[in-house]
């Protein structure tokens, strides 16, 4: 095996298994890419190939951000025909967002925004594993590995978009009763740490609890209306995080900004004890 199973009591060995575990990730997906394109494109096709700002490329694409920010953004079209021609049509959507998923957690991780726990090492492997799986990846080996059998990760469903079926002018009052307070933009940049708790922001503005597996619909009656507001502002979903001040953080392109600010009665109960 590539990577080690950490000791769970030495969070610095977590910490390192996380970004290697990454890493390994990143790797195996460039194989996989470079070993396709150089099939259908040459050898070369590094130097050679278009992106869409018309520049001779000179990137590393085995660097992880760099691979991972340009098949986000869509930088280089040709680096994704391999995935495009693995993966079926109607799970591309899907795929790109969890991809741009892992670019997030990766932030957090090399910088040290999350804690390194066992949670979270086995929230990364399962995200990790449910991209890999779709390109059969090597990287699945080790993620057998550190599966932690002792605290299961709730395995998700992607649930498609069915919009809510409220009054829009409802909505909207709501909407504008929560947001009124907000003193940050969205998108803007935000820092950690984050609380221990990951959530992930499904396409029909539903929100889970990733680690319980639990809707914010089951367990608050807002979920409706927050989720109507999440979704109008990271219109493709995807993981969420928080911060003690009650602040929710989405991925943006290349950093975690502000996406909402949110009141212990309109979140999970327990998560915001005091979001002072």
């Amino acid at each position: 095996m590539r990577v080690n199973k950490p000791n769970w009591d030495v969070p610095i060995q977590i910490n390192q298994t996380g970004i290697g575990l990454i890493n390994l990730f990143t790797s195996d997906l460039f194989d996989f890419i470079d070993l396709n394109l150089a099939k259908l494109l040459g050898e070369d096709w590094v130097a050679t190939m278009p992106r869409v700002t018309g520049e001779a490329t000179s990137l590393n694409f085995r660097d992880p951000s760099v691979l991972l920010k340009d098949l986000g953004r869509k930088i280089s079209p040709s680096l994704r025909l391999p995935i495009n021609a693995k993966v079926a049509p109607d799970k591309h959507f899907q795929f790109y967002n969890l991809l741009d998923d892992i670019h997030g957690e990766r932030h957090l991780w090399v910088h040290q925004e999350i804690e390194p726990t066992r949670k979270n090492l086995a929230s990364l492997v399962e995200i990790i594993r449910a991209v890999a799986a779709y390109l059969e990846l090597p990287v699945l080996n080790e993620c057998k590995l550190l599966v932690v059998d002792e605290d299961p990760v709730q395995t998700e469903v992607a649930i498609e978009k069915d919009m809510y079926s409220s009054v829009e002018s409802e909505l909207v009052s709501a909407l504008n009763s929560l947001t009124k307070d907000e003193a940050a933009t969205v998108g803007t940049p935000l820092n950690g740490p984050y609380l221990d708790y990951s959530y992930t922001l499904h396409l029909n503005g539903s929100i889970r609890d990733r680690d319980a597996g639990v809707l914010l619909s089951e367990v608050n009656t807002n979920a409706e209306i927050i989720g109507t507001l999440l979704i109008a502002r990271k219109p493709n979903g995807g993981r969420i995080r928080l911060l003690s001040s009650g602040v929710l953080a989405a991925y943006f392109d290349d950093h975690w900004g502000f996406l909402a600010q949110v009141e212990e009665q309109n979140w999970f109960p327990g998560h915001l004890v005091d979001p002072k």
